[in-house]
């Protein structure tokens, strides 16, 4: 992953800080918003057990007449 440049910026309430995430997400393409969905949802579940669950195989065997 390429280094960015941080940008910090001071808001005087909420209200204006919720203006600009909304601001920045719209400008984000849609890629890239799935990209940091996936990243927070692995950092939660890393967090909640320890690691990434993941799927389990279930075989089910059924006998046809």
């Amino acid at each position: 992953m390429p280094k960015r440049k941080l940008k910090i910026k001071v808001f005087r309430n909420f209200a204006e800080q919720e203006k600009a995430d909304i601001k920045y997400w719209r400008r984000v393409s849609p890629s890239a918003r799935v990209e940091a969905l996936d990243i927070m949802r692995r950092n939660y579940l890393k967090l909640i057990y320890g690691r990434v669950p993941r799927l389990r195989r279930v075989i089910k065997v059924i006998k046809q007449t």
